[in-house]
């Protein structure tokens, strides 16, 4: 069930893209630019490389939460 949740997270969770040529930011789905290599600003059309370093940590750390590779929720001690 939390890996079915986490995959699904992916694809709503919208991420601000910033465009490093008109300087405008759009959002985006988590899940295509974990897919994509490259995406169009909507503002100006210039291409963004998403194999720059910058964008492939980010790319890594959603795939594998995705796939729950490590848990982002910490354990609750029960109480009684």
């Amino acid at each position: 069930m939390v890996s079915t949740v986490r995959s699904e997270l992916a694809l709503v969770l919208d991420i601000p893209v910033p465009c490093g040529n008109c300087g405008k930011e759009f959002a985006e789905r988590a899940a295509r630019l974990v897919k994509l290599t490259e995406i169009a600003c909507p503002a100006c059309n210039a291409v963004l490389s998403l194999d720059a370093p910058e964008w492939a940590t980010f790319r890594q750390g959603i795939e594998e939460f995705s796939v729950g590779k490590f848990s982002p929720v910490t354990k609750v001690k029960r109480l009684f």
